[in-house]
């Protein structure tokens, strides 16, 4: 079941690791990134960042691995494959090891352009 919410869930989805590399993603992410998921498997977060918004999410990044805050959300752009920026709402949660290390981050990619524009 829970294999079947992640791939068609109606926001992009993924996890990444805390290298910022696509662990795994969804469909909806690839569509909106305009990349396959063994491509974006190939990425890093940071690539698909537009360069405005990429020091606001490693800070708040930074903040989740040293605990100071469970999760966050912002409005960025990220940068699709054909070079279009596009508008999204991102949520990321930090999932640790049973020892308490930083292990992936889960996040959500909602697909705000349209009303951003």
């Amino acid at each position: 079941m829970f294999e079947k919410t992640f791939h068609f869930c109606p926001v992009g989805l993924a996890h990444v690791s805390v290298d910022g590399s696509f662990i795994r993603v969804n469909k909806r992410l690839c569509d909106f990134l305009g990349y396959s998921d063994e491509e974006l498997a190939t990425l890093t977060f940071q690539e698909l960042t537009a360069s405005d918004y990429l020091d606001e999410d490693l800070s708040y990044l930074e903040r989740l691995m040293a605990g100071d805050i469970d999760d966050y959300a912002i409005e960025k752009r990220y940068v699709r494959r054909d070079g279009e920026q596009v508008w999204a709402k991102l949520t990321v949660s930090l999932v640790r090891d049973q020892r308490g290390n930083p292990d992936y981050f889960i996040s959500i990619v909602e697909d705000i352009d349209e009303k951003k524009r």
